[in-house]
């Protein structure tokens, strides 16, 4: 008899290089592919506080890069979109944060106009997750999370991230 276990999914994040992303962006999938990937997330890392300018994914990873020619997109897609070979492709949002302060103003925007402006921001991309850099900026960020779930929650932006992204490398 076959074991029953539950199917387990996982995406690769894949970090693109500024210059020729369209390229890379096709021979990354056409391999990925190859070894047996269904999903792939390309990321944009953003350090701190955002700036639609700067950050929008329209603008950091727009899909006609992502996305060959031949593939038909969308204007509005749930989760992630379908490229030519039948994999996944979404886009990620990846925010370093070194400062206590950036974590409520990232969460808890402090003006109407300014939560408006971050949750389209965050809407655009599939996957939002953020990365702390010391102790005090995770342990400021679990409380926030943590309290996501209690009445007064809509004002903050926590419902809309994924992952919590913890870099060991740097300590």
């Amino acid at each position: 008899t076959m074991s029953s276990q539950p199917q387990q999914y996982f995406d690769l994040n894949v970090p693109l290089p500024p210059s020729g992303r369209m390229h890379q962006a096709q021979i990354c999938q056409a391999r990925l592919h190859q070894l047996g990937y269904h999903g792939i997330a390309f990321c944009h890392t953003s350090f701190g506080r955002l700036k639609p300018e700067r950050d929008d994914a329209d603008k950091t990873l727009p899909w006609d890069q992502l996305l060959s020619s031949d593939v038909e997109i969308e204007s509005e897609s749930s989760f992630g979109r379908e490229n030519s070979l039948g994999m996944k492709v979404y886009r990620r949002l990846n925010i370093v944060i070194e400062e206590v302060s950036d974590v409520s103003q990232l969460l808890l925007p402090s003006t109407a106009d300014a939560q408006q402006a971050s949750r389209e921001l965050f809407q655009k991309y599939d996957i939002v997750s953020l990365q702390p850099m010391n102790e005090p900026v995770l342990q400021s960020m679990c409380e926030l999370l943590s309290q996501s779930n209690e009445a007064n929650s809509s004002n903050n932006l926590t419902n809309h991230v994924q992952i919590i992204n913890l870099e060991y490398a740097t300590g």
